[in-house]
């Protein structure tokens, strides 16, 4: 799905929006005059020649969104409250296995749901650590997001301990409809009686 597009700051056309006479005809489909907008503000932008959003406006857009990107992919650097947190994410994906996060959703939506004993583990020791880590206070909308994402991780472990049966290196969704039909079949009295 296309959810970007390439525009012109500068139009090649002279009747095109923000057309500059005087820009080097070979730098028009350079990456000093392309902006990266969604459809709509492509359209916005672009709207009666551009008249709107002169080239200086829309240069002004362009470099201060790289500024806020550049600022987000940085390192920590010096500043030792973002290494913290930085750490910190570094340590909860390792935990969680964020890498082979495919491989739990795949089995636990599989058609009889289970999972290994090594990640039901390490989903348990997340949660335990989510509950004691401590998120610097500079970043509250990421702080927020863990918390919630601690609750999940506690709802998804005591599901797995109460509902999760097996031994070795897998743990199985417990069918309770089997169990009792199991029973009933070993003359343990009806199903209506196992059902009480």
């Amino acid at each position: 799905m296309i959810v970007g597009e390439e525009a012109h700051i500068r139009s090649s056309k002279a009747t095109g929006p923000r057309h500059d006479p005087d820009y080097p005809i070979d730098k028009l489909n350079e990456y000093e005059n392309l902006v990266l907008l969604c459809p709509t503000h492509h359209t916005i932008i672009d709207k009666d020649g551009g008249s709107a959003w002169p080239i200086d406006v829309v240069l002004r857009m362009k470099i201060d969104h790289e500024a806020r990107v550049d600022a987000a992919l940085s390192g920590p650097g010096d500043d030792p409250e973002k290494a913290a947190f930085v750490a910190r994410i570094a340590r909860w994906e390792t935990l969680i296995g964020l890498a082979n996060w495919q491989e739990l959703t795949r089995t636990l939506n599989y058609v009889h749901p289970y999972l290994t004993t090594v990640r039901s583990q390490a989903l348990a020791e997340t949660a335990i650590w989510l509950a004691g880590v401590s998120w610097p206070p500079r970043f509250p909308k990421l702080a927020a997001a863990f918390e919630t994402h601690r609750r999940v991780v506690d709802v998804l472990v005591a599901h797995i301990s109460g509902s999760f049966v097996g031994g070795g290196q897998e743990l199985k969704l417990r069918r309770r409809h089997k169990e009792m039909l199991l029973s009933v079949s070993r003359g343990h009295g009806s199903a209506f009686e196992e059902a009480e």
